[in-house]
């Protein structure tokens, strides 16, 4: 418990402003106290019964999640495939599509 000196009326000991008896606030406290202690035991068996149920959308959402995270970021076989066209000179470049993708990037801003 906090005592504030502040409160205290140096003109009627044990009393403090607005002549209130000292162990009537105390006794007041301490009741108050034990309610709030109550109070939280109600509320706690309260929250024990609360459940929460998620959507299929959004249980969906954390499967595709899990999926994702196991694959790798990098798909080595392309990068592998790419590499070897690149090397033996057979990789083209399709000028027209990265045209296209360009432009739709573009139109998205």
């Amino acid at each position: 418990m906090v005592i504030d000196g502040n409160n205290i009326n140096p003109a009627q000991p044990g009393k403090r402003n607005g002549g209130t008896d000292s162990a009537a606030l105390d006794k007041r406290a301490t009741r108050s106290d034990s309610d709030g202690a109550k109070r939280n035991e109600a509320n706690s068996a309260v929250s024990a019964r609360d459940t929460v149920e998620l959507s299929a959308q959004v249980q969906n959402v954390g499967r595709l999640r899990e999926a994702l995270a196991q694959q790798p970021e990098v798909d080595e076989a392309r990068v592998e495939q790419l590499r070897q066209q690149i090397e033996s000179g057979t990789y083209q470049v399709d000028a027209n599509s990265i045209a296209a993708g360009i432009l739709r990037s573009d139109n998205s801003l």
